[in-house]
């Protein structure tokens, strides 16, 4: 099951992903996304039923999101498309700790 869920994030965040200039680093437990220079840089850890979000440029802030549910998931998702888009951040810092600096959307393909 948990590759299964597993599997279903990155296929997720791919989708997201496919529609921006980025760079996506991927192995068995993460995934690193850079947008470039000004925007906001994150990794994914693929924790077993959880993920765990290091986001900025030295990843000085953090949430976790379950992925057991269709709402963790949904949870999550918005997150990653408001870092990558620069849109809703405020919802994004209040789920996580740290700081979150301010940075630019990734640039459309």
């Amino acid at each position: 099951m948990k590759m299964d869920l597993h599997m279903e994030l990155r296929e997720m965040v791919f989708k997201l992903l496919a529609g921006y200039e980025c760079i996506v680093e991927q192995v068995s437990d993460y995934i690193a996304v850079d947008g470039g220079s000004q925007t906001c840089r994150f990794r994914i850890d693929l924790q077993d039923r959880y993920v765990m979000v290091d986001a900025g440029a030295e990843g000085e802030f953090v949430f976790e999101v379950t992925i057991e549910t269709r709402e963790g998931q949904a949870l999550m998702m918005s997150a990653i498309s408001s870092l990558v888009e620069w849109k809703g951040v405020d919802a994004v810092r209040r789920i996580g700790r740290g700081r979150l600096s301010e940075y630019s959307a990734f640039r459309s393909v």
